[in-house]
């Protein structure tokens, strides 16, 4: 995820043609700011550490879900599920998605392993 996000970010800085939204470059000016103040960092790393924690149960109990939906209802049920993961993903092909998902992953990165 890392990796991705540090090509992302090296994508962004390297095409400036592909500049956010004014709505998004203050966004991410925001979270440069965190990044630069050691007592918010510091917090955003903790919040960070237990929205990890949240997002990977959720994971594996989408997974059970899932796994129990596809069995219960079928083949057509996975298709469907399938065709509106591929609708969600590529909403976030978007230029302002991409930079301040660069961002976030910038001032994630900044947090201690």
């Amino acid at each position: 995820m890392r990796a991705l996000a540090a090509a992302t970010a090296l994508f962004l800085i390297a095409t400036p043609a592909l500049a956010a939204s004014p709505e998004v470059e203050a966004a991410i000016k925001v979270l440069q700011g965190v990044g630069s103040d050691p007592a918010k960092l510091d917090k955003f790393c903790k919040v960070m550490k237990i929205v990890e924690g949240i997002q990977e149960r959720i994971e594996r109990l989408e997974a059970r879900v899932t796994a129990q939906l596809d069995q219960a209802l079928g083949e057509h049920f996975k298709a469907y599920r399938e065709a509106a993961k591929k609708v969600e993903d590529a909403e976030d092909e978007s230029p302002d998605s991409k930079a301040l998902a660069a961002a976030l992953d910038d001032l994630s990165d900044k947090c201690p392993n």
